[in-house]
């Protein structure tokens, strides 16, 4: 992939969920929902997704969430969200 930023490496690497002001609710899910959230650090809007992960371990699908958090951290297409930081 030469000649793109790997914006992996341009993050940095002690960030918490402290750091983001949470805001409306973009979307829910069985699992959990979306937040648009704004960074305290550079006023920069992502999305936050908050997982109930006791609804996850109960309903044995901790497999298809870490097939998930890997396909979205690995995948890079203007037409898909791309998954930066993982808390």
């Amino acid at each position: 992939m030469e000649g793109k930023l790997n914006v992996l490496n341009v993050i940095p690497k002690k960030l918490k969920l402290a750091d983001y002001d949470l805001g409306q609710t973009l979307g829910t899910g069985s699992f959990g929902r979306v937040k648009l959230s704004k960074s305290k650090s550079n006023g920069k809007y992502c999305a936050i997704k908050i997982l109930k992960k006791a609804e996850i371990i109960k309903l044995k699908q901790v497999d298809h969430i870490m097939n998930e958090i890997r396909i979205l951290t690995l995948i890079d297409h203007p037409f898909l969200v791309n998954s930066f930081l993982i808390f």
